[in-house]
This record gives structure tokens, sequence and C-alpha cells, in this order.
């Protein structure tokens, strides 16, 4: 019995490569791809682009059949070994194999939804224990110290109050740093107004200063023009009685009223100025055109006989 071998002869038609038809046919890749191919073809800027894709991908896989027939022993050999691979994983984890979009997107907004309440339910633990062991424990501490202020507060606020007049906190202030900032404003407000005070007296004494002196010195300069009015009228007086003249006891009287005005203690510059001035208008200045009076007519009769011993 004769034997004869066989040999297969490769086919002239491109490998049927199972593999990728089995991952396109997962129900997860297959809606990516068509979700893609949908999206690409629908758009308006893609699709041009996508179908001319789609016909030069064409072209190029009849360009390629050829070589696909040399390599179909190579190219079967790899898909047989791709599609065992693909078994194991789908053995191990058959899930992803088997898992519908819409399975998948529920389980992904649950999952969404659960590890955003996580997040939230850790924050507001940590927020919690944050506000317990160390918030609460300060601001214990710290009111704690505030509060041991009060006794000072109040002295400063008592004193505030009844040295410098200002007006205490609100009764609704409830920490002591409240306090003592409102008592600063108003102690330095009332201290600014002092200030002010202080220099709108400064400025007052100044002015009281110059009008003294200004009085002091016109009281002087009307004591000099008074003492110097009455020495004339004292060198009058002399005068009139060397000559026997009946007007000598009215210029004594005279100066006996002025010298009395003068020396008047503690009267006022301007009283004094109008007594003298009244007493020299009323009195003294008629009785000097009187004596000028007098003096002229005397005077005219002299000039009379030298004139006529002229002649």
């Amino acid at each position: 019995m004769s034997t004869t071998s066989s040999k297969q002869m490769p086919s002239s038609g491109p490998p049927k490569l199972t593999i990728f038809n089995r991952v396109a046919e997962i129900p997860i890749i297959a809606y990516t791809i068509h979700t893609v191919s949908t999206t690409l073809s629908e758009n308006r800027y893609t699709s041009p682009g996508y179908s001319a894709a789609k016909g030069i991908s064409a072209s190029a896989y009849e360009y390629s059949t050829p070589i696909q027939a040399r390599l179909a022993p190579l190219m079967v050999s790899v898909d047989g070994y791709a599609n065992r691979v693909v078994d194991v994983f789908q053995s191990k984890y058959p899930y992803p194999f088997e898992a519908k979009p819409d399975e998948v997107a529920t389980y992904v907004r649950e999952r969404s939804q659960s590890a955003s309440e996580f997040i939230a339910g850790r924050r507001q633990s940590a927020s919690e224990t944050l506000e317990k062991r160390v918030t609460a424990p300060a601001r214990s501490a710290v009111c704690s110290i505030d509060q041991r202020f009060t006794p000072i507060v109040d002295l400063l606020e008592n004193t505030a109050v009844e040295r410098l007049h200002t007006s205490a906190a609100p009764a609704d202030t409830q920490y002591q740093y409240q306090r003592v900032y409102f008592l600063s404003k108003n102690v330095t407000s009332q201290l600014y107004e002092y200030s002010n005070q202080t220099v709108l007296a400064q400025r007052a004494s100044q002015t009281a200063g110059s009008i003294a002196e200004f009085m002091h010195t016109a009281h002087n300069r009307v004591d000099a023009i008074s003492n110097s009015l009455i020495c004339e009228l004292q060198n009058l007086q002399a005068s009139l009685t060397a000559t026997g003249a009946a007007a000598s006891n009215e210029v004594g009287e005279t100066i006996s009223t002025l010298r009395s005005i003068v020396a008047t203690p503690n009267l006022p510059v301007s009283e004094k100025v109008t007594k003298f001035s009244a007493e020299v208008q009323w009195r003294l200045t008629p009785l000097l055109e009187r004596l000028l009076g007098g003096s002229a007519r005397r005077s005219a009769p002299e000039g009379g006989t030298a004139n006529g011993h002229a002649q």
C-alpha cells in the first residue's frame, strides 16, 4: 500500500482573521465604535475627511491583498494565539465581555454618586473633628483669656468715663478687645478735642496778653499826656498868680479835678479818658479861650499907642 503525502496549498485570497470581529463584537467596544463612526459621519466638519479616510483604507486593504495571501499561515497562527489569549481573559473576567453600555453607565453613575457622598461625608467628618478638637478648644481658651482682662478693662473704662467724660462701650459688647477698641476710639477723640481746646485757650491767652499789654501801654500814655497837661496848667497858674489874674483860682480848680481823675485807683482807661476828655472839653477849653481872648484885648491898646508915638 503506497502512501501519498498531500501538501496543502495556500489559498489565493486573504486569510480570515476572527480576532478583530470578536473584539469588535464586545458590547462596549461595539457601542464605542458605532458612536464614534456616527459622530464623524454626521458632523459637517469631519464628515468629508472621515469618508475620504474610509475610502483610502478600503483601497489600501485591496492593495495589501497579495501580501496578506503570502503571510496567511503566519497571520492565521497569530489569530489563533490571539483568540486563545482572549479566551483566557474572558474566562477570568467575563463581565467586560458581557456588560451592556447602559449597565456600565449606570454603574459609573452610581459609583460617582457614591464617591461624592463618601467625599462629602469625609469632609463633614473632618470639619466636625477639626471643630471639636481644634477650633472649639482654641475658642474656649481665647474666651477664657479675654475674660481675665475684664477687671482691667472695667478700671480703664471707669477712669476714662469719670476723668475724660467719654462714653462707655455698648451693653451688647461681648469681648474685651471690642471694649478696648471702642474705648481707645473714644479716648483718642476726647484727647483730640482737648488738644483743640488747649490750642484755642493758648491763642486766647496770647490775645488777652496782647490786649493787657496794649491797655497797660495805653494807660501809661494817657497818664503821661495827662501829667504833661497838668504840668503845663501848673505853669500857667503860676504865671497867672504872678500877674494877679483872677483866673488863677479857676485854673487851680481845673488842675485839682484833672489830678484827681488821673490819680483815681482801679479806674479803667476808657473811663479815665472819657472823664478827662470831658473835663478838658467843657471846662478847660473855654477857660483857655477866655484867657487867650483877654490877652489879645490887652495887647491891642499897647499896639495902638506905639503906632501913635511913631506918627
